[in-house]
Parts: C-alpha cells; structure tokens; sequence
C-alpha cells in the first residue's frame, strides 16, 4: 500500500471550491467588522447552527469537537481512549472518578503526569495545573 502524502492532501482540501467559498466568507466577516489583520488574534468560526462567532483563533483552530473532519484526521474515524485502570493503583476513588472525566480532554501524558503527581502526593488541581505548564493539554 502507498504511503499518504498529507501535505498533498491538505493542499488539494484548502483548494477546492467550499473550502475557498467557506474561507472567503468568514475573512469579509472579519474585514466587516474591522477585525482583520489588527493582530486581536480573534476569528470568526461557522457555529452548527449555521451562525457565526467570534472567538479566539486558538480555540477555533483547536478544537476537537469529534466532527467528521476531526475523526479523520485522527484516524479510523474513531474516539481515543486512554486505559489508565492499573495506572490509577494507589489513587482515591474520587481522584479516579475525576481522571476518568479529565482524560476526556487531554493528552496520554498530561494524564500520565497528573497521575504521577497525585500518587506523589499532589491535589487534583495542582498535577493539573504542572501537566499543563509541563506537557500542555
């Protein structure tokens, strides 16, 4: 089997009609409302209900709202799961509960990490707030 050229992919995606038309529409909006280019880093990101709004480009262009698009791109079009069941050995069942809600939105080593700190000693909140400043979400 070949292997995918993604650059390839990501070229011939942002250069079809609707990525263009989608594109174009969202920077007149921008222009509009005398918010392109002043550097504010906001965008205005397509809501599902057909609106739009304006938000910080780093979550309109991080989002992983498990959308079609999102799902390929991570692959088999599936959720990710981390297992962490014998990892979390050693942890009260509510720093249990809290990672299995936690892992949701975050990275296999952020969890890792939280779950090293909290066997070490750390509050929820204080692994937390190392993974993000150590590893990012």
């Amino acid at each position: 089997m070949a292997k995918r050229n993604y650059k390839e992919e990501y070229k011939k995606f942002h250069a079809s009609k609707g990525a263009i038309s989608k594109r174009a529409t969202l920077n007149k909006i921008n222009r509009d409302k005398g918010t392109y280019g002043n550097g504010d880093n906001m965008d205005w990101s397509h809501q599902k209900d057909g609106s739009v709004k304006s938000e910080e480009s780093s979550i309109n262009k991080g989002r992983n709202d498990n959308s079609q698009g999102d799902r390929n791109a991570r692959g088999k079009g599936s959720k990710r799961k981390i297992s962490i069941k014998k990892k979390t050995d050693g942890l009260t069942d509510k720093q249990k509960e809290l990672i299995k809600k936690h892992r949701k939105h975050h990275s296999k080593k952020h969890i890792n990490l939280m779950i090293k700190l909290m066997k070490q000693g750390k509050s929820f909140k204080e692994a937390h707030e190392i993974a993000m400043k150590e590893v990012g979400k």
